[in-house]
């Protein structure tokens, strides 16, 4: 674990890669909370003679402003899910300039964690839930009702996989880069 946390060190020592992290993070955060609150925005933009300063208002409320009131769980989606997609996609860049050769297993977890974790976001309820509308085609949309959040266990899921994904990189990035066919001989 020291490994890994040393190489993540070692990444985020560049000031560029820390702002381009923190410029991906705010950008990410601002999808994240406005995802829910998307058919809202439509219907919104298609009320006439709405100043157009009034437009940002309602964004910023609904996207920024909201995130104070959601419940700790929200908050925790909000905040997890960019900080890791940001991370991850990091570290993967990193990974893929250092080898040549691709590792199906951790492009699978990554990419798999980052779509995961994006169906994730939002309430069932309002259909702010990316995967709502996969749900009902197969009909299960009754089966979320049965959930303890209501379909958040997905976006948590996807946390999870991609917490894991980041860590196998940095795991990978953290040991040094030998030939393991002619280690075997």
């Amino acid at each position: 674990m020291r490994q890994e946390l040393a190489t993540l060190r070692k990444i985020f020592a560049s000031r560029s890669v820390r702002w381009g992290a923190l410029v991906a993070f705010s950008a990410l955060f601002v999808v994240v909370r406005s995802l829910p609150h998307i058919a809202l925005y439509k219907q919104f933009l298609g009320l006439p003679g709405i100043a157009l300063t009034r437009y940002g208002e309602v964004f910023f409320e609904y996207s920024i402003a909201s995130f104070a009131m959601a419940p700790l769980y929200e908050q925790f989606i909000s905040i997890a899910l960019p900080l890791l997609v940001v991370v991850n996609a990091i570290v993967a860049y990193r990974y893929y300039r250092r080898v040549t050769t691709r590792a199906g297993g951790v492009t699978i977890a990554s990419v798999g964690g980052i779509f995961l974790g994006l169906f994730g976001v939002g309430c069932f309820a309002c259909s702010g839930l990316l995967l709502a509308p996969l749900l009902a085609l197969f009909g299960l949309t009754g089966v979320v009702a049965l959930l303890p959040f209501r379909g958040l266990e997905i976006g948590f899921f996807g946390i999870a996989v991609l917490a894991l994904s980041t860590f196998f990189l940095l795991r990978a990035l953290a040991r040094p880069q030998t030939c393991r066919v002619s280690a075997r001989r």
